[in-house]
Order: C-alpha cells, then structure tokens, then sequence
C-alpha cells in the first residue's frame, strides 16, 4: 500500500481551489455582462396607420451589447409608449440586443433620439447611448 505523500495532497487542494475560484470568477464575469432592464409595461398606440422613414443610417448601442446597426429608408411604426419615450417597430429589419442573450427589440424615442431599446417579450426597457434620430412622416395615399 502506498502512503500519501501530504505535499502533494495540499498541492491537490489548491488546485482544486484554483479551479473552483476560477468558475465562480467566469459565472460572476457572465452575470455582469447581462443588461439591466427595467419593467417597462407598452401603453399601445392608438389604431394609427401613420409610418414613418429612417433618414440616415443609425448605429445603436446598449451597455455590454454588441451594435445595433439600423438601416436608411427603413420604414417605422409607432406602436406605443412607456415611460422613457414612444416605441417604434419595423418589419424592414431583424433589431436584437444582442448581449448575453439575443433578444427582439424596438427602437424608443424620446425628444428626437434613441434613447433605448424595448423588448416586447421581455416587457421591458434597455437604455442606450443617447443617438440623434430623423424620422420622416410618410404620406398615406387614400384611393377612392
């Protein structure tokens, strides 16, 4: 039988300590990179089938999210509001916050910028670097 020698085993402690410090370490470092969002119930805009067109190609940031590029001509909706401005959605484009996790996402605006997103499955609001925002109202053409 062999006798254990007891430098190794505290050598085998603290690599096992190493390790496990180091997976909490990760799982902390995963957990910071989700975003904060805040509760953020839709008030749904009134039966409106006004759109409105993106004038300029927009690029679009949360914290710890990957960019949001929004494209020119693209042509918007609003489809309610919540407390940090109104809500916009398209059918043109594919928005995500893309993050920890890849979520859905409208644009919000308030006072002519982008000031985040709002992601309807979540219900809720995810702030942005404040962006200035052009868009146009589109003419509705009523045929007789």
């Amino acid at each position: 039988m062999r006798e254990r020698n007891p430098d190794s085993s505290r050598q085998l402690r603290r690599r096992r300590a190493a390790v496990l410090l180091a997976v909490a370490w990760l799982g902390a470092a995963a957990c910071t990179a989700q975003q904060t969002a805040l509760v953020a119930p839709l008030a749904i805009a009134p039966n409106d089938d006004s759109t409105y067109m993106l004038v300029e190609a927009i690029e679009i940031r949360a914290k710890n999210a990957a960019k949001t590029r929004l494209k020119a001509g693209t042509t918007w909706r609003r489809v309610g509001n919540i407390e940090q401005g109104d809500v916009y959605s398209t059918k043109d484009q594919v928005v995500v916050v893309n993050s920890y996790n890849v979520f859905e996402a409208y644009i919000v605006v308030s006072d002519a910028q982008i000031v985040g997103y709002y992601l309807p499955v979540e219900e809720s609001f995810v702030q942005s670097e404040p962006v200035p925002i052009e868009l146009t109202k589109q003419e509705t053409s009523h045929e007789n």
